[in-house]
């Protein structure tokens, strides 16, 4: 069973896309039902992408929830959502999170972070550290360290920053000799590396 510190109202607002390719405002969505494998998020901040204001006029679909990353507060969280957790903590009603969803959906018209509440997929949510703001978790959200995530570990094949349960930074020189020279030694170029995908590559890249 999953448990709701509150119970939100049966509905609220949120930011749609038209079928011309524009979007427009709604005070009568159905608040998501938290389906089993999912966490609900109460929004208190969101952050704009270029996605946020191209997708709606490459879908050109009516009714279409709009946004991708956001921060807030988990209120109620699907009974399997916790169960792929092995490693890190269980997700707990109350944390404050940040991630992202893919707005402007045509498979799942509801999948949008610019709502009051919205669902989200547990694999792509964060804990926002103490003393971050609501805006600063919605600033990292997940859209960018997902693509960078794609770009440096799958398409370019690095190796992660975290082997086993530890970084690179911790261990020891003995232990780093066991590792690839050539993965250690190589020189990535970050081309536009003042954006925000380009400084979250650099602090990847980094570790």
């Amino acid at each position: 069973m999953s448990s709701l510190t509150a119970s939100p109202a049966q509905f609220q607002s949120g930011i749609l896309t038209t079928a011309d390719g524009s979007v427009t405002t709604s005070h009568e969505l159905p608040v998501p039902q938290c389906s089993p494998g999912v966490i609900l998020i109460k929004v208190y901040s969101v952050a704009l992408n270029p996605s946020d204001y191209k997708m709606p006029n490459l879908a050109k679909t009516a009714g279409l929830l709009v946004g991708c990353d956001f921060a807030g507060e988990i209120v109620e969280i699907g009974n399997e959502a916790n169960a792929n957790q092995t490693d890190r903590a269980p997700w707990r009603i109350g944390e404050r999170v940040c991630g992202a969803v893919h707005g402007s959906n045509i498979r799942y018209p509801g999948w949008g972070a610019f709502a009051q509440y919205i669902e989200a997929d547990p694999v792509v949510l964060t804990r926002v550290p103490e003393g971050w703001s609501w805006e600063e978790g919605a600033a990292v959200g997940g859209s960018c360290v997902g693509a960078v995530g794609l770009a440096l570990f799958h398409q370019m094949g690095l190796r992660l920053p975290v082997i086993g349960n530890e970084t690179l930074e911790r261990m020891d020189l003995a232990e780093r000799d066991k590792i690839s020279r050539q993965d250690l030694s190589k020189v990535v170029l970050v081309y536009g590396g003042s954006t925000a995908s380009g400084t979250m590559a650099l602090q990847l890249l980094r570790l």
